[in-house]
């Protein structure tokens, strides 16, 4: 009976000391409540981004078990590396098939036959590209669950009646989508002056109905736009052309309407583009030529390489109609499927022939014994085949970043209890110590230090767990809604859309982590003041220690001359009066700050290799790039187009000559254009390489950014030799010295064939699976094998002296070229190959995002623990109204005193993560795993020191915490002056 009256007792107190500190407590509750509700979002985010994408990388792209050949690339050490173009297929009978589709833990296996495919409009230009994937239709969708149709139909079946195949293609790219296919713009019209009048008359004469509301008080140039786009936007357009015998239709204007009748028109943005490519086709003098749009059911004609065949064999051509946009992992865009069977046929295979034989088991742990049964099963009948499972495959392309996104989050999970621990540790704290009193009479009146000490904690608790109410009632709204409809804007999900899971275990272990964190923080306090004699808590504040308070606050307002000197030498003295607090708050701040930066770090630094290596070699940059006219714009259009390979710069040398004399101009180098060539070695062809001529302007550049393991590098003035990467020594099975034969085809289509010498292995600095395939040699083989000659230069790469702006410097480029009458144009590199940073520079804005979210979070608990601290100097600020002081005042001395806080607080921040950053650099951290070099944006992690991330973490912390010390300030200085007069109650 006793012990049950005792635990009446204490629960009373528990909850006496919870509501006579109600106010208190409520700020602490609502601290907790905002920490359980990030850890909870926090743990669900990052379970369910790891197993959706991870799930999603088996239902769009490796199933659970792959079979490949022997000597596929995907089981080389780089999955880039060249391809043996002799060795590629499988040959999987109709028996074998029989078989592993019979085992009861198989749901279904299927072969895919993938292949290199371009899109060519009827017109005969070339729109796109991509992998060609080979799927029997009826196991499509079966085996690949975790493609998403985007718009159109999944339906792969071949119609017998219709001369078309149906193929699925992978949803239209940022890069892809062309700008203004369906409207006129200023740059689609040629001519300008008395010519563009009579373009005018001939369009209203042409078109009274459609031209005759335009108003002629716009300038000519924006007449002629409004008249064309009305005549765009019209209905009935290609009718009343048909009907209008005035009008002069030619050839290629009945070619475009013949096309249009054969193509099922569904947007009307694509009825759009017929209309402005039916109107170029009337006015070519007048107009630039149109980019088509990429839509469904529209004829078009897929161009197959061979490369798994007969190495003699002859492109196929398939027509095809686009039935719908599909999307499986973002990232890895450009895969399109098609049926297997009339894959083969095209390529003259039989139905045996595949590149890979895919098997989805009914569960995760049925994997191991299908891939035990397969291997069995091909032992029999002496087949080398690999048999590898979805870990394999997914290590090397999308799993690292399930990692990476983990690791990130697991970092967010423990900086926020990191957080939690601080701020529980520092507003314990100061109850403790305010309620020392309390404390010492409870100890009197003969409770035992145990039984107080039982009391605050189950205080804290009994906190912890209403705000664990609170949070999981949120969150579970928020996160039942997630799971039904997904979060959107997450980029790596088809359709930007994530869909959570609902596990109640993400609420128990967030209560579990903050109480425990909670509870912990709250020990430690506890430990202090018990410590504490009771006469000592009984005492409190002493008199003594007001009176110094006041001498203190008194001798600041001598020998003070101005508003300014008061207001920062009243800030500075409360900044060391309150030391031991505000020690806790650069801590807890500055920690917080490290962190953040440490992350930013981790983006720079991935950006940095990035540039370092893989864009340093494969398309270094330049300040300025130097191109043909119209360069950057096709490029923009259509980054694969064949077009780009003619558009080389006309008497280059001189040109190069000539920017090398100004003196703005620190340097200039040529980048060669990437060639694309087959080399014959051993006996084998192997495909994939990219040749790159190397120029003496770039020759000590890429040297400098590349090792020799062997041999040596190419010699100056030398023909015919050649520099290879390391990566594929194995793969080819040649050694330095030896010569090797290389096919290449000129700008004429026409074969060439040049023998070159192996003169070493290089390896990059800072390496990236997409290197394996750079290889490097002299500009005489280059051009022999290439089809350009000497004088034609791809692009000028221009250094611009650091004390001239890029843009004054790229006016007065412009204005050179035309008074030498150059058919060149001058662009900032960022604007030419815009897509080359997007990937990196968007991991780094959602790191800022995040960033800033954190800084919101940590501001909040900040805010609350300076206003608790500016309540127990309600005498302080008492005073200050007695002798005298304004509140204009004391809020710019606060104001001041919070930010030199967070200031400082933000200065050791960074310093602690820079020497963070100087330790993890020097341990020269590498990795060989392709999936992880993508993330760290090359073989290294590396962190790197960005002047910008800092300057952003600091107007973060400046703007946020302006803004929430001007909301705190203002009712916390609201203290009438008779408080300093009268002791502190709660």
């Amino acid at each position: 009976m006793h012990g049950k009256t005792t635990d009446l007792f204490l629960l009373k107190m528990i909850l006496r000391g919870v509501f006579r500190h109600k106010r208190r407590n409520l700020k602490f509750l609502l601290v907790l409540v905002f920490s359980m509700c990030a850890t909870i979002f926090s743990l669900a985010f990052q379970n369910a981004f790891r197993n959706r994408y991870l799930d999603l990388g088996i239902d769009a792209r490796t199933a659970h078990i792959t079979i490949l050949p022997a000597n596929s690339s995907w089981l080389k050490k780089t999955f880039i590396a060249l391809t043996n173009e002799d060795l590629t297929l499988l040959s999987v009978t109709a028996e074998l098939n029989a078989k592993i589709n019979e085992l009861p833990e198989v749901e279904i296996g299927a072969r895919i036959l993938e292949v290199g495919g371009a899109f060519y409009a009827m017109d005969g230009k070339a729109q796109s590209g991509g992998a060609v994937t080979g799927v029997p239709h009826a196991a499509y969708q079966r085996i690949f669950p975790g493609i998403t149709l985007l718009e159109g139909s999944n339906e792969i079946t071949p119609d017998p009646a219709s001369k078309d195949v149906p193929f699925v293609r992978w949803g239209i790219q940022r890069f892809e989508a062309v700008k203004n296919i369906d409207r006129f713009v200023a740059e689609d019209i040629i001519v300008s002056g008395s010519a563009l009048e009579l373009f005018l008359k001939r369009l209203h004469s042409d078109f009274p109905l459609q031209c005759v509301s335009v108003s002629p008080v716009l300038v000519l140039n924006d007449r002629v736009l409004t008249c064309l786009n009305s005549i765009v936007f019209s209905d009935g357009l290609i009718s009343q052309i048909l009907v209008d015998q005035s009008l002069m239709i030619d050839l290629e204007t009945e070619n475009i309407i013949r096309l249009y009748a054969e193509v099922k028109v569904v947007k009307p943005a694509d009825q759009r583009n017929w209309n402005k490519r039916i109107v170029r086709s009337l006015y070519q003098a007048e107009l630039r030529e149109v980019e088509e749009s990429i839509a469904l059911y529209k004829p078009m004609g897929l161009i197959l390489a061979n490369p798994h065949a007969n190495k003699d064999a002859a492109p196929s051509l398939m027509p095809i109609h686009f039935a719908g946009f599909v999307e499986g992992i973002p990232e890895f865009y450009g895969y399109n499927f098609v049926d297997l069977e009339v894959l083969q046929k095209s390529l003259k295979l039989s139905m045996e022939n595949c590149t890979s034989y895919l098997v989805r088991c009914k569960g995760m742990s049925d994997i191991p014994v299908v891939s035990a049964i397969i291997k069995s099963l091909l032992l029999e009948r002496g087949l080398d085949y690999a048999v590898v499972d979805y870990r394999y495959l997914g290590n090397k392309t999308h799993m690292p970043i399930a990692m990476a996104i983990d690791i990130v989050f697991t970092l967010l999970n423990v900086l926020f209890l990191s957080v939690c621990f601080l701020f529980v540790s520092y507003n314990v704290m100061v109850s403790l110590l305010r309620r020392r009193r309390e404390f010492g009479v409870q100890l009197v009146l003969g409770m035992s230090r145990l039984k107080c000490g039982i009391v605050y904690i189950g205080e804290v608790a009994f906190v912890v767990f209403v705000s664990w109410i609170f949070a999981s009632a949120i969150m579970l709204v928020i996160l039942e809604n997630f799971t039904s409809h997904g979060m959107p804007g997450i980029v790596f999900f088809p359709k930007g859309i994530l869909k959570f899971y609902l596990e109640f275990r993400y609420f128990g272990l967030a209560l579990v982590l903050v109480a425990f964190s909670s509870i912990g923080a709250t020990l430690i306090s506890y430990a202090k003041l018990r410590k504490i004699e009771i006469v000592n808590l009984l005492i409190g504040e002493s008199a003594g220690s007001e009176a110094q308070m006041s001498k203190n606050i008194l001798s600041i307002f001598r020998n003070v001359n101005s508003s300014r000197a008061l207001f920062l030498k009243i800030a500075i003295r409360n900044l060391f009066s309150n030391k031991r607090r505000n020690l806790i708050i650069c801590v807890i701040f500055g920690s917080i700050i490290s962190m953040l930066y440490l992350f930013l770090a981790f983006s720079d630094g991935a950006i940095s290799n990035f540039r370092k290596g893989f864009q340093a070699i494969n398309n270094p940059r330049g300040d300025i790039m130097a191109t043909k006219r119209g360069f950057a714009d096709e490029l923009r259009r259509y980054p694969s187009s064949e077009a780009l390979r003619e558009m080389t710069l006309e008497n280059a040398n001189a040109i190069m000559d000539k920017l090398r004399q100004l003196d703005y101009v620190d340097s200039a180098m040529i980048k060669t254009n990437p060639v694309p060539l087959k080399l014959f070695a051993k006996d084998s062809t192997f495909a994939g390489l990219s040749f790159r001529g190397l120029d003496e302007s770039i020759r000590s550049y890429i040297e400098s950014r590349i090792d020799i393991v062997e041999g040596r590098s190419i010699a100056r003035g030398a023909k015919n030799e050649l520099l290879l990467n390391i990566a594929n020594k194995d793969t080819l099975g040649v050694i330095v010295g030896d010569s090797v034969t290389v096919f290449g085809n000129d700008l004429f289509g026409h074969t060439v064939i040049e023998d070159f010498v192996l003169v070493g292995w290089y390896k990059p600095e800072i390496d990236n699976p997409f290197l394996a395939f750079v290889a490097f040699v002299d500009m005489k083989g280059y051009t022999a094998i290439s089809g350009y000659r000497e004088n034609e230069i791809f692009t000028i790469n221009l250094a611009i002296d650091h004390g001239f702006s890029l843009q004054n410097a790229q006016k007065k480029l412009t204005d050179l070229s035309a008074l030498n009458n150059w058919d060149a144009e001058f662009n900032a590199f960022e604007n030419v190959y815009a897509q080359d940073d997007q990937k990196y520079g968007a991991v780094k804005f959602i790191i800022i995002c995040i960033s800033a979210m954190v800084i919101i979070f940590v501001m909040i608990g900040v805010i609350n623990m300076i206003l608790i601290n500016l309540y127990d100097r309600r005498k302080e600020i008492g005073t200050y109204y007695c002798i005298g002081a304004e509140k204009s005042l004391l809020i710019k001395s606060y104001s001041a005193e919070l930010t030199i806080l967070n200031l400082f607080a933000s200065v050791c921040g960074i310093l602690l993560g820079i020497s963070i950053q100087f330790i993890i650099n020097s341990l020269n951290l590498t990795t060989t795993n392709p999936g992880m070099q993508f993330v760290f944006g090359g073989d290294q992690f590396r962190m790197d020191f960005n002047p910008a991330s800092i300057a952003a973490l600091f107007i973060m912390t400046g703007l946020i915490s302006a803004v929430m010390s001007m909301l705190s300030l203002r009712n916390s200085l609201s203290v009438p002056p008779i408080a300093a007069l009268r002791e502190t109650k709660e």
